[in-house]
């Protein structure tokens, strides 16, 4: 029996793996202070089946911080299409599957503002953007994406409109306080 030793150097592999994970909490935290998730969905089309019925995405990955805006469980695997439809808010509920359809249809980027309706009763805004992937043939095999929590933003600029028509209001001038002003 003879024994062969063979040099395999595990720091460059280690390296590697470290500078992985550093990327990785970096990015993890970039997203927890912009309040912005990602997400990857695959996308599988049925045949002899008429649009939009014969689509069909399911989510493969999502970030923490999309768990976080959802109000989902992140030790569990991603939400199916249908949970995440039942999280939006009624009055969208119609609109963002469509948007995402049109954009497996037509293989085009979107962007959807919509409202989410969390099970204790909180609103959140949303802003979502979304890319198709496309395998070689030019059929859109995935999705991927972000979505950003806006409701801060949304609430601040509902108040900064609400404070502006109040301003207004108090500047018109009445004709209980120019008397004089009144046409007979």
């Amino acid at each position: 029996m003879r024994w062969y030793l063979l040099p395999i150097d595990v720091d460059d592999r280690r390296r590697a793996e470290e500078a992985l994970q550093r990327s990785e909490g970096y990015l993890a935290e970039a997203q927890r202070l912009t309040q912005t998730g990602s997400w990857a969905a695959q996308v599988s089309l049925k045949e002899n089946v008429d649009w939009p019925e014969n689509v069909n995405w399911s989510n493969v990955y999502w970030s923490k911080e999309m768990y976080r805006i959802f109000g989902f469980d992140p030790d569990l695997a991603p939400p199916s299409s249908v949970e995440v439809v039942r999280r939006l808010h009624p009055e969208d509920a119609l609109s963002h599957p469509r948007m995402i359809e049109r954009a497996i249809r037509d293989g085009t980027d979107f962007e959807l503002d919509y409202r989410l309706l969390l099970p204790d009763g909180t609103a959140k805004y949303i802003h979502a953007v979304g890319h198709p992937v496309v395998n070689a043939s030019g059929d859109v095999t995935e999705l991927v994406g972000t979505a950003m929590d806006v409701t801060e933003r949304k609430r601040a600029e509902d108040a900064l409109r609400a404070s502006e028509a109040s301003l207004l209001e108090a500047q018109r001038p009445s004709r209980a306080s120019f008397p004089n002003l009144l046409v007979r």
